[in-house]
């Protein structure tokens, strides 16, 4: 069943773009070149049919939300037909394309990996002129599968990293709802309400305390002790959750793994909140027993849940590690200004440094001759006045 034009996201809208244009150059293919590969472009399109089913199906959402089975095989079969449809296209229709791919070997490959090398080899720094078109349409085409496979391989990746996250957010929690729920079955089981002793050095309280406080307000423990510790812990996550925004950057990966660390946060906030308390509560943390009130008891509850970010910054940066090393499901991707301005030139060798000859005596005394004529009539500089010394 196919999705509606309303039900498509992103990643099938990007996947049936991509499809589409591979049915054009398909399409404009000489007719010779058609008729004498028959069979490459026989299965360039039932790769290209295959991606586009696999765009526009309607498998059950959880499941195909959770393997990824549509998006890997959608891309991995437009993958598959551009190397094979590169392989008969016209060697001037691929070389248009060298400075994307060098850029993406750069961008996915370590430098220390051989196939970067090689493709740095076979793409900078070469004249179509000396070029076989045989074998540059072969290295091109090891070069885009090498490079399509990483690309696919680190969307892998992310997916991986992202079903830890939704795993290891749902074990956090249904950890914090069994807390709760322990916390309401049996008030006394987790100590939250804790009792300052003002006898002890270092301790320093508005009034003496002589009866434990409990976040609810009263001095002995209650049902909603616990829930209510741990909603004040979710709410500081929730504020940790909202700050990491700024640290967030875009991805094109069709994975979210930016929500999915930022629900992470939530839960382990709630029972970073209900654990902080206890090891204030069994003296583990010196000097921070001298809570003589309701309120704070849920301001530490909100230190506390905030203070989650310690554990999760960890798990933020290799979130960003794997994005950065992910640039999307379709590497040849157009390059930003900046990066082609450092590129080398594919289609020229490197400009030849010029070199000064001396000139003789006749032509010295024509250049000085030249040169002095030219400042005579050349009209005053409006910023400075630049004269050449004479030879």
């Amino acid at each position: 069943m196919a999705k509606s034009g309303s039900d498509v996201s992103s990643w099938r809208a990007i996947a049936l773009t991509r499809v589409d244009a591979l049915e054009s150059e398909v399409a404009g293919l000489p007719v010779g070149v058609q008729d004498e590969y028959r069979s490459t472009v026989t299965e360039v399109e039932r790769l290209l049919t295959s991606a586009r089913e696999a765009a526009t199906s309607h498998p059950p959402r959880v499941r195909a939300w959770w393997s990824g089975a549509g998006i890997e095989r959608a891309w991995r079969s437009v993958h598959n037909a551009e190397a094979l449809l590169a392989a008969v296209q016209p060697t001037e229709a691929i070389r248009v394309r060298y400075p994307d791919l060098l850029a993406d070997a750069r961008q996915l490959l370590r430098a220390s990996d051989r196939r970067r090398s090689a493709i740095e080899g076979w793409l900078s720094g070469r004249t179509p002129a000396s070029a076989d078109p045989s074998t540059e349409r072969a290295q091109y085409v090891a070069a885009l599968r090498w490079i399509n496979g990483e690309a696919d391989n680190a969307q892998a990746r992310v997916r991986s990293f992202r079903n830890v996250l939704i795993a290891v957010t749902l074990a956090m929690t249904v950890l914090a709802i069994g807390l709760s729920l322990v916390g309401v079955l049996a008030p006394r089981a987790l100590p939250v309400c804790v009792q300052p002793t003002t006898s002890d050095s270092g301790v320093v309280a508005e009034q003496p305390v002589t009866e434990p406080i409990c976040p609810t307000g009263g001095s002995t423990p209650t049902g909603g002790d616990v829930p209510l510790v741990a909603f004040v812990g979710l709410v500081g996550a929730g504020l940790a959750s909202a700050l990491a925004i700024r640290r967030i950057h875009g991805s094109s990966t069709p994975y979210s793994v930016p929500l999915a660390l930022a629900v992470l946060k939530l839960p382990t906030g709630a029972v970073t909140a209900l654990t902080g308390l206890i090891l204030i509560q069994g003296e583990f943390v010196p000097g921070l027993s001298a809570l003589d009130n309701p309120a704070q008891v849920l301001g530490y509850s909100i230190i506390l849940g905030y203070g989650q970010e310690l554990f999760t910054r960890l798990v933020d940066r290799q979130g960003q590690v794997l994005l950065n090393s992910a640039p999307g499901p379709d590497p040849l991707t157009p390059r930003r200004l900046d990066e082609e301005a450092h590129m080398p030139s594919l289609a020229e060798p490197p400009p030849s440094v010029p070199v000064d000859v001396p000139p003789d005596e006749d032509e010295a005394s024509d250049v000085t001759d030249d040169r002095t004529a030219a400042r005579e009539d050349a009209p005053p500089s409006p910023t400075a006045t630049l004269s050449l010394p004479d030879s």
